[in-house]
This record gives structure tokens, C-alpha cells and sequence, in this order.
């Protein structure tokens, strides 16, 4: 399943959307996430990917960079101009932690504007199956760890409050359908 939805803030699901354009997105998921990105003058798109064993856990990796130091958080970054959703998501990880991905379904599309930094990230989330062995590569991380979504530590870099809750929620959903 996919529940996405375009905001200016904040997160919400197919419950949240207009039907017709989550009838829309759900038709067309494998194009959305093929295409390049939209180039936005002031707005830096990123792609964080958040991967489920086969136990359920989600791959967290603890961050080292100025944003969200010491936090974890799912693995992605940045997109390159012309990429798409799934070309950064494969980059980033295969870059960070050495792994790929197969099942990725978009989960959602959020705005965090970073005030202090005068930056808006316009921020895409995939679920996925992880394929390979995954490990710290980069020196962006300094651990990770597979987590019970339904168990997170305190210290979890999230956008919002209630972000990685409502993701909770989709993960759990992800890994009894596949």
C-alpha cells in the first residue's frame, strides 16, 4: 500500500487525500517513482528509505552530520539533479551502508523547513526490502541498528513530532503484506 500525499507541511495518508489524486498515485507509483524529481529553486528534494528484515525491524543508522547529531535515522540523502525518487534511494544506500532494495513502495512526501539553516527539504519515504548485508561505509553514521518501529529509542531524528509513528504504523502494514 501506498499512502502519500503532497503538502506544504506536515504528513498524512490516502485518508487524508483527495481521492482522486490517491487514486492517481496509487496507479501510477511505479512512474512517480522513475521520474526525475522537480527542480525547485530554494527547495533540496531527499530520499530516506526505511528498510524491513524479515523480522519486521527497520534499519537506523546513528547520525554524525550537524543536522540531527547523534540522532538515528533511516538511511538516504539528497537527491542528484535529474535523479528520481528510486535512483537516489538506490544511490544513497548502496553509498551508505552498501545495501539495495526490492518492493520499494512510497510512503510519503513531506516539507521540512529547517529555519535556522534558512533550508526547505522536500523529503520522500519509501519502504523497502533490504537485499545484501548492510554496514557503516560512510563516515555520515557512526552505528546502526535494526529497530522494532514499535520500539523506538527517545533519541530518533524525526522531522515532526509523531513523523516516525505514523510511519510505525505503515511499516507494520508493509511487512504483513509482503
Amino acid at each position: 500500500m501506498m499512502a502519500v500525499v503532497f503538502l506544504t507541511t506536515g504528513w498524512a495518508s490516502f485518508a487524508d487525500c483527495p481521492r482522486a489524486l490517491s487514486v492517481f498515485l496509487k496507479q501510477n507509483e511505479v512512474q512517480f517513482l522513475t521520474m526525475p524529481l522537480p527542480l525547485t529553486p530554494g527547495v533540496t528534494n531527499a530520499v530516506v528509505v526505511a528498510y524491513v528484515d524479515e523480522a519486521g525491524r527497520t534499519l537506523f543508522a546513528r547520525r554524525t552530520g550537524e543536522v540531527g547529531k547523534g540522532l538515528w535515522g533511516l538511511i538516504g540523502g539528497k537527491a542528484d539533479p535529474g535523479e528520481s525518487i528510486l535512483q537516489t534511494a538506490l544511490r544513497e544506500t548502496k553509498e551508505e551502508v552498501g545495501i539495495s532494495g526490492h518492493g520499494f513502495e512510497l510512503t510519503s512526501i513531506d516539507v521540512h523547513v529547517d529555519a535556522p539553516r534558512s533550508k526547505i527539504y522536500r523529503v520522500y519515504t519509501l519502504i523497502a526490502r533490504p537485499v545484501g548485508e548492510a554496514r557503516i561505509l560512510e563516515d555520515r553514521h557512526s552505528d546502526m541498528a535494526w529497530l522494532d518501529p514499535q520500539n523506538l529509542p527517545q533519541d530518533v531524528f524525526e522531522t515532526r513530532p509523531g513523523l516516525l509513528q505514523k510511519l510505525a504504523d505503515e511499516i507494520i502494514e508493509f511487512h504483513r503484506a509482503h
